[in-house]
């Protein structure tokens, strides 16, 4: 039975993205209790009407996209209680770049006497993400066993970002025929993270997948260097045998 209510809230979590992304005001409503609050920061609390009217400016305004892992959800009775990692990119109409926001969602759901559950308050931790910017005194660029990898050391211990590709196992146990970056760690890595690279004379510019820039914290990276031509060419046919097709752009 706890299985069955833990889906229903899965689904109606689901829906919300899907709702959301879709600027569809009226699905959203249907999924509200009659009393929802909604919290954001540094804003007075707003119910039904309040959330209507920002939902609409915000999409008139915006091209929104956003996404939302659960990674904690517990049913008590009627009451339940999810945790998700968010993120939302809103891209301006009129044109310009979009912002990236990322943060912490707590959502509380009440199921009604028709045995649906709503969502009945709802308080997000989202701001924006920034990117992050450091000098290199060390960079490489080499295959090793297949691998191709791209390395940027800084001057202090453990201050690195690094973008690799198996090349060649694809199908192997390594798996993934995807690029894998991490900065300083393991525990901010991922497969796929990196939606477009810019070379430039004296850095190499990274922007982040919506989903990357919630896993590392930062929406991209600027790594910047002294390089010989020699060196920034291997640099960039580097990063075009690791990063997927039409992402690396050299200026």
């Amino acid at each position: 039975m706890m299985a069955a209510e833990e889906n229903a809230i899965r689904a109606v979590h689901a829906k919300w993205v899907e709702a959301a992304n879709a600027a569809d005001l009226s699905s959203l409503l249907a999924i509200m209790t009659e009393d929802v609050v909604f919290l954001n920061p540094g804003e007075a609390p707003i119910g039904r009407e309040g959330f209507s009217a920002k939902f609409t400016a915000a999409h008139q305004e915006f091209r929104i996209a956003c996404g939302s892992e659960l990674k904690e959800l517990v049913v008590a009775d009627d009451f339940a209680y999810t945790r998700s990692a968010d993120h939302l990119s809103a891209t301006p109409r009129a044109g310009g770049n979009a912002t990236l926001l990322a943060g912490q969602r707590m959502t509380i759901y009440r199921k009604l006497p028709d045995g649906q559950w709503h969502l009945s308050r709802d308080a997000h931790t989202l701001s924006p993400v920034q990117s992050f910017n450091f000098f290199a005194s060390e960079v490489s660029a080499a295959p090793v066993d297949g691998i191709w990898t791209v390395a940027f050391g800084g001057p202090a211990h453990g201050d690195y970002f690094l973008v690799q590709r198996d090349v060649e196992n694809v199908l192997g146990e390594r798996g993934l025929n995807v690029h894998y970056i991490e900065l300083g760690g393991q525990s901010k890595g991922c497969y796929g993270g990196v939606e477009k690279v810019q070379v430039l004379p004296d850095a190499v510019k990274f922007q982040f997948t919506s989903d990357a820039a919630v896993r590392i914290g930062l929406s991209g990276i600027v790594v910047s260097f002294s390089l010989s031509k020699a060196e920034l060419a291997l640099v960039s046919s580097a990063l075009a045998h690791i990063v997927e097709h039409g992402r690396v752009e050299v200026l």
